[in-house]
């Protein structure tokens, strides 16, 4: 699984995350998404915008 994202203004992909779907411990969940002034959902990122926050389940070393 590829997360990645796309820059519209530049047309460029960042890649956010590469791994398995089956490695739950080392997946970082889902990007949270938020309303933009248009109504539109986008990425929810940091203050200063050069991060963005993830939700999931999560695991731990020792499992589920």
């Amino acid at each position: 699984m590829v997360l990645a994202a796309l820059n519209p203004a530049t047309g460029k992909l960042t890649q956010l995350y590469q791994g398995s779907m089956q490695d739950r411990y080392h997946n970082p969940g889902r990007p949270l998404l938020e309303r933009n002034p248009q109504g539109r959902s986008v990425l929810q990122t940091t203050a200063d915008g050069s991060g963005v926050y993830f939700s999931g389940p999560g695991a731990s070393p020792k499992g589920d």
